[in-house]
């Protein structure tokens, strides 16, 4: 456990200077471990300020040892450390560079032609800007369903804000994106557009995301429940809707739940109708700032057992 904590907060700072870094190389090294598996060491180097750095970054097993599998495991890698809008910040911010160097290599090299002609490709281009639009906000919210403190509902209802607002983002331009189509440059360098110029609203992929959102995060009413967990979902003291509030749902979850429960519906309404008035006595004034496990040794203390 102590060894995995230090490698965790060394990890940490590495991804960090990987972030703050304008370029790094990346080096793998395969291995053989006496199980006969085959691992992959990763190891990366960067430059911030004039200074050289390398580092390790980890060790881990890809599907096979072919290139494919080796590219889409550090691919995975970097997903898995939130590194990979790192990756289009990087291009878009050296574009002019990494261009210049592709073309001026690309008499040398089949792949390098490849990859230029990739780089002056205004579809390819219009792609990643509008890729890196969405990216952000999906990272964002990546990092809010990582906080222990929220609820379940809390999360979906994060969920169903990103939704929403990639839905408006898909009815308007993406403003870089618009300005290639209508120069045909970036960053004033002269683009190819084979076929129809791409749209600068990002609907479809928009809609893709959406998609993937829904099956990944599936809205049911249970999952509404949990909502009563999180007391910063509850209604301040003295609201009219206090009343009301979690009735329906201890409803739901009284009828859901009815073949494992040994009591009848309206004891658990009762039930929580008094859990409400003790709560809101007890912490009613300050209820956000206490948590639901805080609350809960509380009543445990308090209340009696039967």
């Amino acid at each position: 456990m102590f060894v995995h904590s230090i490698a965790s907060v060394t990890r940490t700072q590495v991804c960090e200077k990987l972030r703050k870094a304008n370029f790094f190389s990346l080096t793998c090294d395969g291995a053989t471990d006496f199980t006969g598996e085959e691992l992959e060491n990763v190891y990366v180097r960067i430059c911030n300020n004039g200074k050289v750095e390398d580092f390790f970054l980890c060790i881990g097993s890809p599907s096979s040892t072919s290139a494919k599998y080796i590219h889409s495991h550090i691919g995975e890698m970097f997903e898995n450390f939130d590194l990979s809008q790192r990756a289009i910040n990087a291009f878009v911010k050296g574009y002019c560079a990494i261009r210049q160097q592709l073309e001026h290599s690309s008499h040398k090299n089949a792949k390098t032609e490849g990859l230029a002609k990739l780089m002056r490709d205004g579809q390819v281009i219009a792609f990643i800007l509008t890729l890196k639009e969405l990216i952000g906000h999906l990272m964002k919210l990546s990092l809010y369903l990582q906080k222990s403190e929220i609820s379940l509902a809390d999360a979906f209802t994060r969920v169903a804000a990103t939704k929403t607002f990639l839905t408006n983002m898909a009815t308007r331009d993406v403003q870089s994106v618009k300005d290639i189509v209508t120069f045909g440059t970036y960053q004033g360098r002269k683009l190819n557009f084979l076929g129809q110029k791409p749209n600068p609203r990002p609907q479809k992929l928009s809609d893709n995301v959406i998609s993937a959102l829904n099956s990944r995060f599936p809205q049911t009413p249970v999952v509404q429940a949990t909502a009563l967990a999180a007391f910063n979902n509850w209604p301040n003291k003295g609201e009219d809707s206090i009343a009301e509030f979690g009735v329906k749902e201890m409803e739901y979850l009284a009828t859901h739940f009815k073949h494992f429960l040994s009591v009848e519906s309206g004891d658990i309404l009762n039930e929580w109708e008094l859990l409400k008035v003790l709560i809101y006595e007890r912490f009613g004034d300050a209820l956000e700032i206490y948590s639901a496990e805080a609350v809960r040794i509380w009543i445990r203390e308090f209340l009696p057992s039967d």
